[in-house]
């Protein structure tokens, strides 16, 4: 038979003291760590289709280009992908003009394939 008793959740068992965190297990038991920005990592936050066009008068477009490839590229799995052909309603100049600043920034790479859609990586570590 199984011990019921390690499998309780137990509020003694886990402490917390301002900005640092400890908790116990009776296996290990790991000294107090302070909690840094740098361990909590990218803060990120979620928005919806809708509220990105409707976002849209009050955005640039790079801005806006660059929230519609974001869902693009989570769609992708994260992997480079096709820009389609009628994207975000823009015409193809506003389209070119909005991939040619977001690629200056060092936000994506774009590979032009003459009579095709271009194929658009979405770059994760920024260039500086």
């Amino acid at each position: 038979m199984m011990d019921t008793k390690a499998k309780v959740f137990s509020l003694e068992r886990v402490r917390s003291t301002g900005r640092t965190a400890k908790v116990d297990t009776p296996e290990t038991s790991t000294p107090e760590t302070p909690i840094t920005k740098a361990a909590l990592g990218p803060k990120f936050v979620q928005i919806s289709m809708a509220q990105i066009h409707r976002l849209r008068p009050a955005i640039n477009l790079p801005t806006f280009v660059y929230l519609q490839l974001q869902i693009l590229s989570y769609k992708a799995g994260g992997k480079p992908f096709e820009l389609p052909v009628n994207a975000f309603g823009l015409s193809r100049d506003q389209r070119w003009r909005a991939l040619t600043e977001l690629k200056q920034c060092g936000l994506i790479s774009v590979k032009d394939h003459p009579g095709r859609s271009p194929l658009i990586t979405m770059l994760w570590e920024y260039k500086k």
